[in-house]
């Protein structure tokens, strides 16, 4: 009796264990991976007609502010996913357009220890060399309000039939 209770005792001692670091290991890995139900205010960045009509600015952006609802998915997921789908009709009406064409998704998107993975579904190799760093840029500067992520990735794709 004394060495079930050992071994019983042992196995719960195991599991608590094994929890902490499971849990240490892979929150901290998925540290962007939000499931609380609060809006978030984060910014988006397009670029500005009104500072720049001629669309010759192909490095700088402006911050457009938002509220992402990130209870079921992360928040720089669901950030991109909005600065993808482009500038609401108020954002326009303030100047703000992007050089993301519509109807472009977001395939992939990915936070590991080493770096963050972004696949979209647009060959940009077949767009000018101000339109490529355009989008870039727009990516970068809206990812660079969360603190801590890797390196950066951006694989655009174009896909079969589209």
């Amino acid at each position: 009796m004394k060495k079930v209770l050992i071994w019983i005792i042992g196995v719960a001692l195991l599991g608590v264990i094994g929890y902490m670091v499971w849990d240490f290991l892979y929150t901290k890995q998925s540290a962007y991976v939000y499931t609380d139900t609060a809006p978030n205010h984060v910014q988006l960045y397009f670029f500005n007609e009104k500072t720049d009509p001629n669309h010759t600015v192909c490095d700088f952006a402006d911050p457009y502010d938002r509220v992402v609802d990130a209870s079921v998915i992360g928040i720089p997921f669901r950030t991109i996913e909005l600065l993808i789908a482009g500038p609401t009709a108020a954002e326009v009406a303030r100047g703000a357009y992007s050089p993301i064409p519509p109807g472009v998704r977001l395939i992939h998107f990915e936070i590991t220890k080493e770096e963050t993975n972004i696949v979209i579904d647009y060959d940009i190799r077949h767009s000018s060399p101000c339109t490529q760093k355009m989008i870039d840029t727009q990516i970068r500067q809206t990812l660079s309000q969360f603190n801590n992520l890797p390196p950066i990735n951006i694989n655009p794709v174009k896909l079969i039939g589209k």
